[in-house]
């Protein structure tokens, strides 16, 4: 369950995008118009970790892991993406590494959340909006 709690720790999260030399800086309810240019133009993406499913602390091998079959995934479906890691403000949890999804639906984007056993997923709108979206586990 997508708590108050948990939600607050979402927004006091940066997001960062890495291409390169290039990093752009994702935060929820801000907007992502630099992310926007340095794509060349706007696409809806999501960002989207395997780490710590339920947001329950993993150990570093088992977050690898699962990182590894997020990205096996991905490139299988042929979805466009880059790296991305979740780095919360406060020192109280670790950084999470995950993948910017590039020209995803939602609704794809929501059910890979899901597989990976994600609560929420960070979205970004053709629009530039960042919002956060909480995901329905599967049982």
């Amino acid at each position: 369950m997508l708590t108050a709690n948990l939600q607050a720790a979402y927004r006091a999260t940066s997001y960062l995008v890495h291409d390169g030399p290039t990093t752009c800086v994702l935060r929820i309810g801000r907007s992502a118009k630099p992310l926007h240019r340095h794509l060349g133009h706007p696409r809806a993406c999501a960002v989207l970790t395997a780490f710590n499913p339920g947001s329950q602390r993993l150990c570093a091998a088992d977050n690898a892991r699962r990182h590894a079959r997020l990205c096996d995934r991905v490139r299988a479906l042929r979805i466009a993406h880059l790296p991305a890691v979740g780095q919360a403000d406060a020192a109280d949890w670790p950084a999470e590494h995950g993948l910017l999804l590039i020209g995803i639906h939602l609704a794809q984007a929501d059910a890979l959340a899901r597989d990976f056993g994600q609560l929420a997923f960070v979205w970004v709108s053709v629009s530039a909006e960042v919002r956060l979206v909480g995901s329905v586990l599967r049982d």
